[in-house]
């Protein structure tokens, strides 16, 4: 049997075009989000506070999506993006994903509708 050559392929890359072009574009709408919450005076405590008073703010400022992109939410609309600390944002994700659903924190697709 004869071998053929060896095709010589592009490496894949690691983001496409189209979402590297996503990401500038909610980098921009974060920033601007992060001006805000700075000229509003933050007095320390974030948003989420008020749903989790038992876990104490701290850490730095976590762009947060109640609708993720990959239950169909927009990354992109500033409606749809909250500023929280890091401490609520992994509670929000790791230690209580049901009291954050409670809360109004999380939100899966079906009811996005």
């Amino acid at each position: 049997l004869k071998r053929s050559k060896r095709l010589k392929r592009a490496p894949l890359r690691r983001v496409s075009r189209k979402r590297a072009a996503e990401n500038r574009v909610r980098a921009r709408v974060v920033a601007e989000l992060a001006l805000e919450v700075a000229e509003s005076g933050y007095a320390g405590n974030c948003p989420a506070f008020e749903a989790f008073p038992g876990v104490e703010c701290g850490g730095p400022m976590d762009a947060h999506e109640r609708l993720t992109r990959a239950r169909g939410g927009a990354i992109t609309e500033k409606a749809a993006i909250a500023l929280i600390c890091r401490r609520h944002h992994d509670h929000i994700h790791h230690v209580d994903p049901a009291g954050a659903e409670k809360a109004g924190w999380s939100q899966h697709s079906w009811d996005a509708k």
